[in-house]
């Protein structure tokens, strides 16, 4: 963790202080100004500042930032992942990540917390040859966020496979009070992070946070059931199920496609544009381990089953 990361980096601009309440320089300070010579958070351009600097820190240490990436850095066997002030070190040897920090306290003030457990609300738990993600704190805000939801029933699945969520202009308003675009967010955050099995029914959710019907809450409220299932006991504290990854080393690179051809048509409002666009959807493992993952509306009308595919 980089110590107040902003103030860090030199500001770029010039700028002028008027004296702050309580200091007395020694006269009428309102004859007095000062002037910033590091960067300060809440400054429009703070953030691209420190970026810039802790950007070329690195590069000129040697490592790259790959093109898929650009938070992503890389050097012979050592991978960095920057977000803000908060960054991983990945190596295979000890004396590397040892040294690679050291390297980079020459230049920056930076914490070292150990092994990660913990990063960006993910908690993240070692064991013998696997690695588990999970999102307990953000599962039991969701459940919190809807009153009396913690009590609700579980279910074994987020959506029905034949579930089709419409604009539903001629159905009932919402009957509750929680913020559901909020929930919305959420969520979406859960589905790109540890949850991918929520990519499909969030998505379809996400598509009415403009004017949420009664239906659309109905559906959010059976995905909090389902999260609701993933509860796991223990004898000291309450957890949930993740994503688990347990490298494979005989495999590569696979993925797993499909398209839904013109999902919603028959379905919804006939003179919604929306209902005639297919969806896409995939997961890709690399390793065996799932990495990327999405379910989408197509961006172009297919024609066919077979166009579907290929789109």
């Amino acid at each position: 963790d980089f110590v107040q990361a902003y103030p860090q980096a030199d500001i770029k601009v010039t700028i002028y202080l008027h004296t702050p309440q309580g200091i007395d320089l020694g006269g009428d300070n309102y004859d007095v100004v000062l002037k910033l010579k590091k960067n300060l958070y809440g400054l429009k351009d703070a953030g691209l500042t420190w970026w810039e600097m802790i950007s070329k820190g690195l590069l000129d240490l040697g490592f790259e930032q790959t093109d898929t990436d650009q938070c992503v850095f890389k050097k012979d066997n050592v991978i960095i992942l920057i977000y803000v002030d908060d960054c991983i070190i990945l190596s295979r040897t000890k004396e590397d990540l040892d040294k690679t920090l050291q390297d980079i306290k020459k230049n920056f003030n930076i914490t070292d917390e150990g092994n990660i457990e913990t990063y960006l609300g993910i908690q993240i738990d070692h064991g013998q040859g696997y690695m588990k993600m999970s999102q307990p704190n953000l599962i039991n805000r969701i459940i919190e966020a809807i009153p009396g939801m913690d009590k609700a029933n579980p279910k074994s699945i987020p959506m029905s496979p034949t579930t089709v969520l419409t604009k539903d202009k001629s159905g009932k308003d919402r009957q509750e009070t929680w913020n559901y675009r909020s929930l919305i967010g959420m969520l979406n955050y859960l589905v790109n992070t540890t949850h991918p099995e929520l990519a499909y029914s969030v998505h379809q959710c996400a598509r009415f946070c403009n004017e949420p019907k009664h239906s659309h809450e109905q559906a959010v409220k059976e995905i909090v059931r389902y999260l609701i299932n993933t509860r796991i006991n223990t004898e000291d504290k309450t957890e949930y199920n993740g994503l688990m990854f347990k490298i494979d080393s005989s495999q590569s690179i696979v993925c797993y496609v499909d398209a839904s051809f013109a999902g919603d048509w028959n379905q919804s409002w006939s003179e919604e544009p929306s209902s005639v666009y297919s969806r896409t959807g995939y997961a890709i493992y690399f390793g065996g381990c799932p990495i990327i993952w999405h379910s989408k509306l197509q961006s172009e009308i297919s024609l066919s089953t077979t166009e579907a595919e290929y789109i």
